[in-house]
C-alpha cells in the first residue's frame, strides 16, 4: 500500500475563521469522526503577507529542495546559485512555518509531497 500524500494547505483566513475551523475540528474529533484532509494547514490573514512570505525565490527553493532531497544549506545555496546568507534566512523562516525540516545529519528537506494553495475569489 502506498503512503498517503503529505499535503499542507496554505490559505487566507481571518483569526475568527481559523478559530471557528479549529472548534469545528475539535467537535468532529469528539464525535469520533475522521479528520478532514488535508490535516496540516497554514493560514495567512491576507494575500499580501502570503505572497511576501512565500516569495518566488522561496517557492523555487521549496520546489528544488523537494526534487533533490536533503541537502546542506551550503550545498543548497551553491546549487541554487544564491548567496548563503539569503538561503539561510529563507530556510530559517520556512522552518518556523513548518515547510522545511532538518534530518539527523542537519540537512534540510521538504517534508511535503504537495503544498495546496487556496485563495478565495469572493468574500
Amino acid at each position: 500500500m502506498k503512503d498517503r500524500d503529505k499535503t499542507i494547505l496554505i490559505a487566507i483566513r481571518s483569526s475568527q475563521e481559523a478559530a471557528r475551523e479549529a472548534i469545528k475540528a475539535w467537535k468532529r474529533a469528539e464525535r469520533g469522526k475522521p479528520v478532514e484532509e488535508p490535516v496540516n494547514r497554514l493560514y495567512f490573514t491576507d494575500e499580501a503577507t502570503l505572497f511576501k512570505t512565500l516569495s518566488t525565490k522561496r517557492r523555487e527553493l521549496l520546489k528544488f529542495l523537494r526534487s533533490t532531497g536533503s541537502l546542506s544549506m551550503k550545498r543548497l545555496s551553491e546549487q541554487l546559485g544564491r548567496d548563503y546568507k539569503n538561503v539561510h534566512s529563507d530556510i530559517k523562516l520556512l522552518t518556523r512555518l513548518g515547510l522545511v525540516d532538518f534530518d539527523k545529519e542537519s540537512k534540510v528537506f521538504v517534508p511535503w509531497d504537495r503544498i495546496a494553495l487556496e485563495i478565495a475569489l469572493a468574500a
